[in-house]
């Protein structure tokens, strides 16, 4: 068994329920929300695509994540591909643009689409065709994984697309959103005139509980031949907050430093996210936030509200700086506990 099935944690009854959905009948799309590493992607890939498949049922999975500057294609693309395979005739018909997709359900199955296979003035709802009638009356779940980064002004008109493409196909596809910002989400889906307000009924993605500390003890059992105590690993996972991506590194670092417990293999995951994020902050200061937070990281007794310091600032950037400005920065500098 590879290393990440091992520790993935299969959540067979989860997809079971999402995938009853259509059957209700008045319900033909949903946005599954959740912050980022609770999850949603493995269990999408691991569980809840491999289940459509069972119902034979031909997927599609794009993730707008990978290809943030150019959507449209990477939609296009998507549907292409999928088209493509249905047609093949081959037993797994899915999709996951980027990456090599080392999956169960198609052996390994490398799904890279060129970028510019698409025209780029291609329509959806025209992909959307091909792809049903490659289908054959199959039922077609289309996947968009991280869909707010598309959730913006700028992409309205691809929205409005996507949403009209859908909206007259809902017979022959079942769309399915997932998201990690719910404001994002709520500007996409409930803001008034977004395309698409009130197009889909929102699921949260229910955290796991006791059965997946117990899987990850046995997983950490197996793998380092120790013998952990249940308790040890329930406290750890409480520490992440119940986030799986934290707890699996975690326990993976824990695997690789054998003088490590399971508490202490959590703090350091989190003292590394904590870092990297801190670093991800500062790059993206501004020029004044920049220099102010140098001033305060070598003398954090400093005095930065006056006159004399503004001067000075306004020298250094080669902007005017005034002591408000200066004020909001440290406040903006405090709110990341930057400073």
């Amino acid at each position: 068994m590879a290393t990440l099935d091992l520790w993935h944690y299969p959540r067979k009854n989860l997809a079971t329920q999402f995938l009853r959905v259509p059957d209700i009948g008045a319900i033909a799309s949903i946005v599954i929300y959740a912050p980022r590493r609770k999850g949603k992607t493995a269990f999408i890939l691991n569980d809840f695509i491999p289940a459509a498949v069972k119902k034979d049922w031909v997927p599609v999975y794009v993730s707008l994540w990978d290809k943030k500057e150019d959507p449209r294609a990477t939609l296009l693309n998507a549907l292409t591909f999928a088209t493509e395979r249905a047609q093949s005739l081959l037993t797994t018909k899915v999709t996951k643009l980027s990456v090599e997709a080392k999956l169960p359900f198609i052996g390994g199955l490398k799904a890279e689409v060129d970028a510019g296979k698409t025209a780029p003035d291609a329509r959806i709802g025209d992909a959307f065709n091909v792809l049903i009638e490659a289908a054959r009356g199959k039922q077609i779940m289309f996947v968009a994984d991280e869909v707010q980064t598309i959730g913006v002004r700028k992409h309205d008109s691809l929205v409005a697309e996507l949403r009209t493409a859908l909206d007259t196909r809902k017979e022959s596809v079942f769309s399915v959103f997932t998201g990690s910002s719910s404001a994002g989400l709520d500007s996409m889906f409930l803001r008034n005139k977004a395309p698409f307000y009130v197009f889909s009924s929102r699921l949260d993605f229910p955290d796991m509980g006791n059965d997946f500390v117990a899987h990850i003890k046995e997983c950490c059992d197996r793998t380092t031949g120790r013998q952990f105590e249940l308790d040890a690993i329930g406290r750890a996972w409480e520490l992440t907050n119940c986030t799986p991506g934290i707890m699996i590194d975690a326990m993976m670092y824990m695997v690789w430093n054998a003088n490590s417990d399971p508490e202490q293999a959590v703090r350091r995951v989190l003292d590394d996210i904590d870092r990297k994020r801190q670093t991800d902050d500062i790059s993206q200061l501004s020029a004044l936030q920049k220099h102010i937070y140098d001033t305060l990281v070598e003398n954090p007794d400093a005095k930065m509200l006056t006159k004399a310091v503004a001067q000075t600032l306004t020298v250094s950037i080669g902007a005017p700086v005034s002591v408000p400005a200066i004020a909001n920065a440290i406040r903006s500098l405090r709110s990341k506990d930057l400073v």
